[in-house]
C-alpha cells in the first residue's frame, strides 16, 4: 500500500482549499505593496497602449500578460488589475500540483507537499509579485501534471496537451522555451519506452507546441521584420546594470557592443565568447549567494525532507526523473540573468517532493503526535514568517517620490497632459492607471507627442538618451526644470 494512502487530509474540496491559502498568503503582499514593480508598470503601460492604438510597442515583453493587465487595467485601474491577477490568478498554483503528487504518491504527500508550495516565498510572495510569473507559475504546474500522466501512459492526446501548455508557457515568458526544450529532450531517455515510443513523444510535444511558437515568432517578425524567438534574451544578457555589481568601464562597453550587435543571442554569442564567459562566471556567483536569498532559502532548507525518500524508496524512479527534468532548466540562466524569480519554478517542484518526506515522517512519528504537530507548526510559521519579511520589504518603495513626480507633470503640463510623454514608467502608471483618467501618449515617437519628461535619476534606464532619440526627429524645444524633472515641450 502506498504510504498515506489511507490517510486523508479534512476537507471536501482540497483544491478550492488550496486556492484559498495561496490567496490568504498573497493578500498581505498586495496590501503591503505601495510601488509596483517595474515589470508591471511597463506591461500596464504597452499592453494599454496596444490596446488603444493597436500598435505593439512593447514587443520585448510577452504578449498575454500586456493584454490582460492592460485590457483588465483600463476597466477597473491598473494597480487593482496586477493585484487581481497576482492574488486570484498566481495562487492558482498549488492545485494542478496537487493532482500531480497525488498521481505519483498519494492525497496525504499531495496535502503536504501542494500547501508547501502555496506558503513559499518564491511563489507565493515574490518580490514586487513578478508580472509574468502570476500566468506563467499555474501554466508550468499545469504541464507538470501532464508530465506525470504522459509518464504513466503516453497516449497522443496527453502528449499533445503537454506540449501545447509548454508551447503557451514559451509565450507568456521566452524562458519557458528552455522548459520546452528539457521536457521535450527528456522524453527521449525514457527507458521502459521503445526507440520508437521515444521518438513518437518528443515528436509531438515538439509539434503541439508549434500552435503557440509559430504565431508568437511570425508576430515577433511582423514587429521587428527579424525572425527571432525572443527579442529580449540578448538585451537581458548583457544589460550593463546586471552585468557586475559595479561594472568598469571595459565591462560597460563590452555590454553595450553587445547589444548593439547584430543577428540573435546565439550568433551574438558566437562572436562575443570572451564576454559571455565573463558573464557566466560572474551569474554563477550571483546564483551560489542567490540560495540563501529569502525566497528560494526554503525550499532549499526543506529539500532533504523531499529528496531523502526517492533515494532510499521503492518506485521512485519516475519522480527522481521528473525532479531532474523541472530543475534542469534553471541552469539555463547561467548565460544570462540570475535572480530569484527565475528560481522560482525549481523552487515549486522542490518543495512539492517534500509532501512525500511530510507524509513519512508523520507515519513514523504516529505514537507521538505532538512532536509532528509541533514539527509542522514551526516549519509552517517558519514559512508564513518568511512571506510576511516579503511583504514588510515589499512596502519600503519609492510611491512618496512616484506620486509627487506625477503631481509635478500634471502640474505642468496642465491642459496638454493628454499629448505629455512620461518615459519613467512608474510615474506614467500612476498618471495612466485610472479608469477615466487622461492617458498620457502610448509612444514616445508618435508625431503628437508635445511634452516629454525625462527623470534623470531613474535607475532603469538612460532617459536622457531615450529623449534625444526622439529629438532627432528634428524640432524645436522649450526645456525647463521642476521638481527634480526635466521638461521638453516641441515647439512645431
Amino acid at each position: 500500500m502506498r504510504v498515506g494512502a489511507t490517510a486523508r487530509a479534512p476537507g471536501r474540496h482540497p483544491l478550492l482549499a488550496l486556492w484559498a491559502l495561496g490567496i490568504l498568503v498573497r493578500v498581505p503582499v498586495a496590501l503591503a505593496t505601495r510601488t509596483e514593480g517595474l515589470d508591471e508598470a511597463l506591461l500596464f503601460n504597452y499592453g494599454s497602449s496596444w490596446l488603444r492604438t493597436g500598435t505593439c510597442s512593447g514587443i520585448q515583453w510577452p504578449a498575454p500578460y500586456q493584454l490582460l493587465v492592460g485590457g483588465l487595467g483600463m476597466l477597473i485601474g491598473a494597480r487593482p488589475a496586477i493585484e487581481l491577477i497576482f492574488v486570484l490568478v498566481g495562487s492558482l498554483v498549488a492545485l494542478p500540483l496537487f493532482a500531480a503528487m497525488r498521481r505519483l504518491r498519494s492525497e496525504e504527500a499531495a496535502w503536504w507537499g501542494a500547501g508547501s508550495v502555496a506558503l513559499l516565498p518564491a511563489v507565493g510572495a515574490v518580490v514586487n509579485k513578478s508580472g509574468t510569473h502570476s500566468l506563467y507559475l499555474p501554466l508550468l504546474g499545469l504541464a507538470f501534471l501532464l508530465h506525470v500522466l504522459v509518464l504513466e501512459a503516453p497516449t497522443a492526446r496527453r502528449l499533445a496537451l503537454l506540449g501545447a501548455l509548454l508551447g503557451l508557457g514559451y509565450v507568456v515568458r521566452t524562458d519557458g522555451l528552455v522548459v520546452l526544450a528539457v521536457v521535450a529532450a527528456s522524453m527521449l531517455v525514457v527507458r521502459r519506452w521503445s526507440v520508437g515510443g521515444r521518438l513518437r513523444a518528443a515528436g509531438l510535444v515538439v509539434a503541439a507546441s508549434l500552435l503557440f511558437v509559430v504565431p508568437n515568432v511570425a508576430h515577433i517578425h511582423r514587429v521587428t521584420g527579424r525572425w527571432s524567438l525572443s527579442t529580449s534574451a540578448s538585451a537581458l544578457a548583457a544589460h550593463p546594470y546586471w552585468q557586475v555589481a559595479e561594472p568598469d568601464a571595459e565591462t560597460r562597453a563590452q555590454g553595450e557592443e553587445f547589444m548593439r550587435a547584430e543577428g540573435g543571442l546565439f550568433e551574438k554569442l558566437a562572436s562575443h565568447p570572451g564576454f559571455m564567459a565573463r558573464r557566466v562566471l560572474w551569474n554563477f556567483r550571483q546564483f551560489l549567494r542567490l540560495l540563501g536569498d529569502i525566497h528560494v532559502f526554503p525550499a532549499i532548507f526543506f529539500a532533504p525532507l523531499g529528496l531523502c525518500v526517492p533515494a532510499f524508496a521503492r518506485g521512485w524512479e519516475r519522480g527522481a526523473f521528473l525532479l531532474a527534468t523541472w530543475a534542469c532548466p534553471t541552469l539555463a540562466f547561467l548565460a544570462l540573468h540570475v535572480e530569484a524569480r527565475y528560481f522560482s519554478p525549481t523552487a515549486m517542484i522542490l518543495m512539492l517532493f517534500t509532501g512525500e518526506g511530510w507524509a513519512r515522517a508523520r507515519e513514523a512519528l504516529a505514537e507521538r503526535p505532538r512532536v509532528f504537530r509541533l514539527a509542522v507548526a514551526v516549519a509552517g510559521l517558519f514559512l508564513l514568517g518568511l512571506s510576511a519579511m516579503t511583504a514588510w520589504s515589499s512596502r519600503l518603495g519609492d510611491e512618496p517620490r512616484v506620486e509627487e513626480r506625477a503631481a509635478v507633470v500634471r502640474e505642468q503640463a496642465g491642459a496638454e497632459l493628454a499629448r505629455t510623454f512620461v518615459f519613467n514608467p512608474h510615474v506614467r502608471l500612476v498618471l495612466d492607471g485610472r479608469p477615466g483618467a487622461e492617458r498620457t501618449l502610448p509612444d514616445a515617437s508618435r508625431a503628437a507627442g508635445r511634452i516629454f519628461v525625462v527623470d534623470p535619476d531613474a535607475w532603469w534606464n538612460d532617459e536622457r538618451q531615450l529623449f534625444s532619440e526622439v529629438a532627432k526627429q528634428g524640432g524645436r524645444f522649450r526645456d525647463w526644470r521642476a521638481g527634480g524633472l526635466e521638461f521638453h515641450q516641441r515647439l512645431d
